[in-house]
């Protein structure tokens, strides 16, 4: 496993519960974010390097094996289908607003 793939999957077991392994959509969509960053930057995702790695950060056996399924169907080249939590969108027009400067002050 590369050095870079190694700190991929050590940072993302800081970032998600592993002891849940990717039950969370939130972790889950991390993971499927990095995998697909790595493969698009052309590291070579293998399933047992990967889940070697996460066994070695605390995830239990069935979690790290998920996780190193969902590396090397990526590294395949397979697009993840990543979800939005449509309660965190916000729209373009939202942001737009909350930069305007505000109604109530005044300019001299």
């Amino acid at each position: 496993m590369s050095s870079v793939v190694a700190e991929a999957v050590k940072t993302l077991s800081t970032s998600v519960n592993v002891s849940t392994g990717l039950a969370h959509p939130n972790d889950m969509n991390k993971a499927k974010e990095l995998f697909k960053i790595l493969h698009e930057k052309g590291e070579i995702l293998l399933k047992s390097d990967v889940e070697s790695g996460a066994l070695s950060h605390g995830w239990s056996a069935s979690s790290a094996d998920e996780l190193g399924s969902l590396a090397q169907q990526i590294g395949e080249g397979k697009s993840p289908r990543i979800t939005v939590d449509q309660n965190k969108l916000v729209t373009v027009r939202e942001v737009k607003m909350s930069l305007r400067p505000s109604q109530s002050t005044k300019r001299c």
